[in-house]
């Protein structure tokens, strides 16, 4: 909202790059403790991506990796489950079902990929 009011968009996702790149090793540290902010970041710029500077690849990994960062917490966690929601809501606004990617990717090299640079 911040940046929208600023007209500032162009810096989010530079801004949501460098809190991914640090929440990274923190996840690889601790995964306990950031693994479900990681995934809320992961969801938040997944929406940017959507809604805001719209880039459907780009969403659906960033939710797609989202997704595979709050599952391991879902039943445990009412703000995992609830960006596990998110994430398949994207997918839906594009169009796709994330249930089924992730069916019949299941053991496969993964098309979409969202690595620290």
């Amino acid at each position: 909202v911040l940046y929208k009011t600023t007209k500032e968009l162009g810096k989010v996702p530079t801004n949501y790059e460098k809190l991914l790149e640090v929440r990274f090793d923190l996840v690889l540290q601790k995964p306990d403790i950031y693994q479900v902010q990681q995934a809320e970041t992961l969801i938040n710029f997944a929406f940017f991506c959507l809604k805001d500077a719209p880039n459907e690849e780009k969403s659906l990994a960033l939710s797609l990796h989202g997704f595979m960062n709050a599952y391991p917490y879902y039943q445990k966690d009412s703000t995992a489950t609830k960006l596990c929601q998110q994430a398949m809501q994207i997918w839906q606004n594009w169009g796709r079902n994330l249930q089924q990617y992730l069916e019949e990717n299941q053991g496969n090299e993964k098309k979409f990929k969202f690595e620290k640079k």
